[in-house]
């Protein structure tokens, strides 16, 4: 794979793949940030919060990673330091999978899905969000691998490629 979506290079593509993760994280924090408030607001006996509230924690301290993994690989493309992208190329591969599983259980109420149109456009963002997750990793791991391919390169050594400058 030399580029991404066919009109970037794959530095390009990563940046963008990073700066889409940003984006997709920060509307998930704002979504359950929100939730979070209708809870609050909704129960005064934090004991009655169950299962749900800690989900929904758990949802803020991932995508606050992801967003956090997301500079980290924007600073690691533009250094071409691969160790760098690392953590955002294996919380990717976490959220994809927890997506799947969220698919997969909406797909199993399929007859509830579609007969609410809340749930059917949740069940279609879902969907576009993991396939566009997908091509996004498959864009960074090809330009992980690419600086793999320089000689001498070491993990977390700076490596400056001229010919795929942004």
């Amino acid at each position: 794979m030399e580029t991404c979506c066919g009109c970037m290079n794959l530095k390009q593509g990563s940046i963008a793949s990073a700066i889409w993760s940003m984006i997709i994280g920060t509307l998930v924090l704002g979504l359950y940030g929100y939730l979070l408030s209708v809870m609050y607001q909704a129960y005064d006996d934090p004991s009655v919060y169950g299962f749900r509230f800690y989900l929904y924690w758990a949802e803020i301290a991932v995508m606050s990673l992801w967003i956090l993994f997301s500079i980290l690989l924007i600073i690691g493309v533009v250094k071409g330091i691969r160790g760098m992208f690392l953590p955002w190329m294996i919380l990717t591969v976490v959220f994809i999978v927890l997506e799947a599983i969220n698919l997969i259980q909406y797909f199993l109420v399929i007859a509830l899905v579609f007969t609410n149109p809340i749930t059917a456009v949740a069940f279609i963002l879902a969907v576009v969000i993991v396939l566009v997750n997908i091509y996004a990793m498959v864009c960074v791991s090809a330009h992980y691998r690419q600086l793999s391919t320089v000689p001498g390169s070491i993990e977390m050594q700076p490596h400056y490629p001229g010919k795929h400058a942004i």
